[in-house]
């Protein structure tokens, strides 16, 4: 139960927080937003930059049909090398 309540709170105190304000991408101008793409990557590359901004020191982005920059396993393959 203690574990539960500790969760809620931290939950609470996010949704309360100014640190939550990073997530909205309308308080970019229409200009900023254009130039990251008006796709789900470039709006995603946008919102990484306001994490980062507010401190956040890792975030994963996702492109295209599950590719990965960062790759742990069959290497060759995901970047397309020869084996």
């Amino acid at each position: 139960m203690k574990a539960y309540s500790e969760f809620y709170d931290e939950t609470l105190s996010l949704m309360k927080s100014e640190d939550l304000k990073a997530f909205d991408l309308s308080q970019e101008s229409t200009d900023t937003r254009e130039k990251y793409g008006r796709n789900n990557f470039g709006q995603g590359c946008l919102l990484a930059r306001r994490l980062v901004e507010r401190g956040v020191r890792f975030i994963q982005l996702y492109h295209g049909a599950g590719r990965k920059w960062d790759s742990h396993s069959k290497m060759e393959e995901v970047l397309g090398l020869p084996t």
